[in-house]
């Protein structure tokens, strides 16, 4: 299998005046496709190097040592808060690496990279505890995208110029898994539990770029395997005759390179 590609797809807010016009056009850059793989390891160096070092915790600034009860006792509360903020943050990629045994590529993606715009709010003190980190950070990836029980990010998404995915857009769903219209071509696209992309469209025939796009976010074959079954009780003439390839084909070669 290649290597992970790091990459989490949004749909920026358009103008007024194109937005009647794009309503159904999801849009083709990547949250973090910007960058290329060269200016996010830099990226990712520059970080490890700032926390390589014992993390350091805000403390209150003391003007004189005659502070009141309380105001001790609100600096004490910040820095309590501070800190357990900090605890949180996600591990170095030497640290994940030297724990996991992951290489660089995997390791930028499961610590940064799959995240892309959305916030993180996978447990790391949790997943770098527990006795299989890397499993236990593909577990919290795809959770943080799929379970009901992860943080709504709508407004968060939204204040940063991004929109959900248009439901008139979408051909066929089945859970995070949809076949979508973009500039009239049906793509494959992953979506949040929010209605947020967060892959990048992948091309109809392209069946191993969606194979490992699915496993980078611990989607089972089995949930694909119904997607396309899904797929192959919908009007052919739903997807403009796009390819003399059945849905079946297409199955059989993704479970090749799955």
């Amino acid at each position: 299998m290649s290597a992970i590609t790091h990459s989490s797809f949004l749909i920026k807010n358009q103008p007024a005046a194109q937005a009647s016009q794009n309503q159904a056009t999801i849009a083709s850059a990547s949250a973090t496709d910007a960058n290329s793989f060269s200016d996010l390891l830099a990226t990712m160096q520059a970080v490890n190097n700032a926390t390589s070092t014992t993390t350091s915790v805000a403390q209150p600034a003391t003007t004189n040592n005659t502070q009141t009860t309380g105001t001790t006792s609100q600096a004490s509360t910040t820095t309590a808060q501070t800190t357990a903020s900090a605890s949180n943050k996600p591990p170095s990629l030497q640290e994940f690496m030297q724990k996991t045994g992951a290489d660089v590529d995997t390791a930028i993606h499961y610590v940064y990279g799959a995240v892309g715009a959305f916030t993180d709010h996978r447990d790391w003190t949790k997943i770098m505890a527990s006795d299989d980190p890397l499993s236990a950070a593909k577990q919290a990836t795809q959770e943080l995208f799929t379970s009901s029980d992860a943080p709504v990010q709508t407004n968060d998404l939204l204040a940063k110029g991004y929109q959900p995915v248009n439901s008139q857009s979408i051909i066929a769903q089945t859970d995070n898994l949809a076949l979508v219209t973009n500039d009239d071509q049906p793509t494959y696209q992953l979506i949040s539990k929010d209605g947020f992309a967060f892959s990048s469209p992948i091309a109809v025939n392209n069946v191993e770029q969606l194979a490992q796009k699915a496993q980078a976010y611990n989607i089972d074959q089995t949930q694909v395997e119904s997607f396309f079954n899904n797929l192959a009780q919908t009007p052919k003439a739903t997807f403009n005759d796009y390819a003399n390839t059945t849905w079946a084909q297409l199955l059989s070669r993704l479970k090749v390179s799955w």
